[in-house]
This record gives structure tokens, sequence and C-alpha cells, in this order.
């Protein structure tokens, strides 16, 4: 299972990159996506990275226990994980 899990969070974190390289204004190309994300207000796309890194960290604790690490040790490595991937995604954006 823990295999499943770890595809689960990595494919997460390929959707996170992915949205983070949409440009912020309005793409001809894909107008669509482009238009939620350039019309959605900073403050609520701010607030929106407290859900999405939050179930990041969750998906990483999950595959991490399910590796055998300690609940205590996963939790830790989880947190830093996800922090290290946000950090990571500022700095693409």
């Amino acid at each position: 299972m823990a295999p499943f899990y770890l595809a689960l969070t990595l494919g997460y974190m390929g959707g996170l990159y992915w949205l983070s390289s949409i440009p912020g204004e309005v793409d001809p190309a894909s107008p669509l996506l482009s238009g939620i994300v350039a019309w959605t207000p900073p403050d609520i796309q701010n607030l929106l990275h407290i859900p999405v890194y939050a179930i990041l960290a969750l998906l990483w604790y999950r595959t991490l226990r399910l590796a055998s690490a300690s609940s205590r040790a996963s939790m830790v490595l989880a947190l830093l994980l996800t922090a290290a991937y946000g950090m990571a995604d500022e700095f693409h954006q």
C-alpha cells in the first residue's frame, strides 16, 4: 500500500507544480483555467495555500507511516518535506 500512497503524493505534488505554473494573466491558449486563476483575488489564492499544503502534509504522513516510520518521525518528516516543497514551489513561481 505504501507505493500507492507514494505515487499519490508525488502525483499531487506534480499537480501543484502544474497549477503554480499557470500565469497570473489570462492565457489565450487556456482561457478558462488561466482566467480562473487571474480573476481569483490574491487574498483568496493565499488562503487556499492552507488546505492545499495541509493535504500534502497528510499525504506525506500517510506514506511515511505505511513505510513503517514512527508516528512522531512521520509527522516531523511530513512537515519538513511539505515546507521544503512549498519553498521550492515559491522559488519556481
